[in-house]
């Protein structure tokens, strides 16, 4: 465990230049595993003590993966500073690595190269052994054919060739016997005609072995100064293959690297046990992490239900301290903070002995005395269910007297109990932070969520009446507790459902804002989108406006050149007229066929004329400009005001509204072209003249179809009522007199019978 803050640091700075390798170069870490130089290069300096092979080999593959790791490492202009402070360049590495593959070949043997005699004496030896092997094959074929020999081919018995020779028949073969077989039915016989052969090899061979010293001991005096070399690079490359074990880990758990605190203590954000998650993970659960935080407040006592997760937060944060001061990350978010602890102690779990005669609590007890001894302002300490093993009129004082020692020591402290003493202390204790774990006070189970800044209860009564005991025995055990105990017990789960009511209830607001945060941002980009359209339609209608305001001006002025040209000849301008009326049909199609929006632009261009000095007052009905939105001004601050459209309250500028009530249309423009549009896209098909004079009636009527003929409408209906049928036959008189008009007829039964007329125009 790392003490000292610049070492951790630098620790921690290291795993993130592994990270950043990994993400930039991941193959720079694909390497075997080194070779560990320690033992082979231990006694070197020892006269007469030469490496062998596979030594040799060995450490010409630790310089290859140096020398790979360096050069890919200084490949990179700038980064990797401590990587690069442990893997300096070394020219060294190759003169090393050439002795010893000139030595030595891939399979650890030394090459015929090594030196002359070794090859002299090599090449000899293989020429020897054919010769030899041919003879003997030959023999062994003859003994084969007379059956003296065993099924097994030729072998080597004490570096001779042999041949398998059935025990009965060895009096019939001239040859030595080199070997028997197990059984003893067998004997291996260096037949009397090689022996010339397998003495010269012998000698071979021991002129060989000699020679093989004497290259690996000059190879060896050669290595030997660059031993410490050798040495410093398998530290390094221990150091930096920990470093990869450590990211592995890291990534495993996906852990993330905390702030390092200044002071003692623990700031714990969104934290996790990592091997619980793992647990399960397997069997296709979440774990609930936690927010803990120890700083002025450096005791925590945490209470509350059985099997509801005290132990686990206990452990989670010494485990995390433990990772952290180890120069691992932690399973925490990047925001959280880690003090420095000289000590980290704990005492969980049953550390009874029968060997050391400890019992449950006496094994507590030495654990806490332990603990104790080596408390001090810089250790954290973990304390599980302090207090328990013993009688409990005695185990809540004790759980208090150790927790005021560890106060007045300025140790850290997690501690958790069920003892409602202990609680009690704690609420007058500054020094102390309540915690508790989440309980389902409703459902009875527990919800393995860890609350700071308030007590728990064991909820050990309701337990039993959800386990189904006799409400009798409930009643004897709270009177046996004491009326002050049970009315604090019901009051802590009242409380507990109250606050979990609450908490749903916040999370419905807190899901609510959310879909309104939702809506309104869905809002703005909605009005963005549609004051686009808007401009863009405007524009576009504006150019046909244009356009055919220039179309219509050119017609006319063509039929009046041509009336006046023909000296208003009826058949020039009966033509030139019906070309005008033409166009004019033309006209109409274009202006009704449903083009981008034209009528609501020119609806949008006919918006109020406010006065440059209107302001909205607080309940004043006003519309939006750009969507058309009814809304009540609620509030005014400076230029904007809060409007209410239905049920989504925004601040809006006071430019972009306009009053509800006051409306007045814009000047129409000049051009009848848009005059005709504008009548055309408001024009309704119906006429109420219940209650008119006749005369009145007439008038209106004779104007009404008169302009819905001229816009193009085919039908209508007029409303004149029943009474007495005076009006309808006067109207229906008149209509025979307008010669556009083809026919008239009631009106459906279901749509007012014989009180409407419906006229259908040419």
């Amino acid at each position: 465990m790392i003490t000292e803050p610049e070492q951790l640091k630098d620790t921690l700075d290291m795993l993130d230049e592994c990270l950043a390798i990994m993400e930039s170069r991941p193959s720079l870490f694909e390497w075997q595993y080194p070779v560990d130089m320690d033992t082979m290069l231990k006694h070197i300096h020892v006269d007469g003590y030469y490496l062998m092979e596979e030594d040799l080999l060995g450490i010409a593959s630790n310089i290859k993966i140096y020398d790979s790791f360096v050069t890919a490492l200084y490949q990179q202009q700038d980064g990797f500073p401590h990587f690069r402070s442990l893997f300096p360049k070394n020219d060294n590495t190759q003169s090393v690595l050439t002795s010893i593959t000139k030595v030595i070949d891939e399979e650890a043997h030394i090459r015929l190269s090594a030196s002359p005699a070794y090859q002299k004496v090599s090449t000899e030896i293989n020429r020897i052994e054919r010769e030899a092997r041919q003879q003997t094959k030959s023999i062994f074929k003859e003994w084969k054919a007379l059956g003296y020999t065993a099924d097994t081919e030729v072998t080597i018995r004490e570096e001779r060739l042999v041949i398998p020779v059935l025990a009965e028949f060895k009096r019939k073969v001239k040859g030595f016997v080199k070997d028997v077989s197990a059984t003893g039915k067998v004997l291996f016989m260096e037949p009397s005609a090689i022996v010339e052969l397998n003495n010269r090899l012998k000698e071979l061979f021991a002129e060989r072995r000699r020679e093989r010293e004497r290259i690996l001991k000059q190879l060896s005096s050669e290595i030997r100064p660059f031993a410490p070399m050798l040495l410093t690079w398998m530290d390094s490359l221990t150091k930096a293959d920990f470093v990869f074990a450590k990211y592995q880990l890291c990534s495993k758990y996906e852990a993330e690297r905390p702030r390092q605190k200044n002071t003692n203590g623990l700031i714990l954000k969104t934290a996790y046990h990592p091997v619980l998650k793992k647990e399960l993970s397997k069997q296709n659960k979440k774990i609930v992490p936690l927010d803990l935080e120890m700083d002025d407040r450096h005791i925590v006592v945490v209470s509350g239900p059985n099997a509801g997760g005290k132990s686990v937060v206990l452990k989670t944060a010494l485990l995390l301290q433990y990772w952290y001061q180890c120069g691992f990350f932690i399973t925490a978010r990047p925001e959280s903070e880690m003090g420095h602890f000289e000590y980290l102690g704990i005492d969980c779990g049953d550390g009874q002995s029968i060997i050391a005669g400890l019992s449950t609590f006496s094994a507590h007890l030495q654990n806490l005395k332990n603990i104790t001894e080596h408390a001090n302002d810089k250790a954290l300490i973990g304390l599980d269910e302090l207090g328990t093993g013993t009688d409990p009129r005695y185990g809540a004082p004790i759980a208090q007297v150790i927790l005021e020692q560890l106060r007045e020591k300025k140790s850290f402290v997690i501690a958790t109990t069920h003892f409602s003493q202990i609680r009690e202390w704690g609420r007058k204790e500054d020094a102390v932070l309540q915690a508790s774990m989440a309980y389902d006070a409703i459902a009875l189970k527990p919800l393995y969520k860890y609350i700071q800044g308030k007590p728990g209860s064991s909820f050990a009564l309701e337990l039993m009446r959800k386990t189904g005991f006799d409400l009798d025995w409930i009643s004897r055990i709270n009177e046996l507790a004491g009326k002050d105990l049970g009315k604090t017990e019901d009051l802590m789960l009242e409380w507990e459902q109250k606050n979990q009511q609450l908490e749903q209830i916040l999370a419905e607001n807190v899901q609510k804002s959310a879909h309104l945060t939702a809506m309104l941002d869905e809002y703005g980009r909605l009005k963005n989108k549609i004051g686009e359209k808007r401009k863009l339609a405007m524009d576009q209608a504006k150019k046909e406006a244009e356009l055919l305001l220039a179309e219509a001006n050119k017609r006319i002025e063509q039929t009046i050149r041509i009336i006046q040209e023909n000296k208003a000849d009826k058949n020039k301008t009966t033509k030139a007229r019906s070309e005008l009326n033409r166009f004019k049909s033309e006209l109409t199609n274009k202006l009704n066929k449903p083009t981008p929006n034209a009528a609501t632009v020119v609806k949008n261009e006919a918006e109020l004329e406010v006065p440059s000095n209107w302001k909205p007052i607080p309940g004043e009905r006003v519309k939006n400009k750009d969507t058309d939105q009814m809304g009540e001004v609620v509030e005014l601050k400076k230029d904007r005001a809060l409007v209410i459209f239905g049920l989504i309250k925004m601040w809006i500028p006071i430019l972009e509204l306009l009053p509800a009530k006051q409306e007045k249309k814009k000047k129409q423009a000049q051009s009848k072209g848009f005059n005709w549009m504008e009548r055309q896209s408001s024009f309704q098909g119906e006429m109420d003249l219940r209650g008119v004079r006749t005369e009145e009636a007439k008038a209106k009527l004779t104007h009404f179809l008169d302009e819905a003929y001229a816009l193009g409408h085919t039908q209508v209906k007029i409303v004149h009522g029943r009474g007495d049928g005076i009006l309808r036959k006067i109207l229906r008189e008149h209509l025979k007199s307008l010669n556009y008009v083809r026919e008239y007829v009631n009106e459906h039964s279901d749509r007012g019978g014989d009180g409407c007329t419906i006229v259908h125009m040419n």
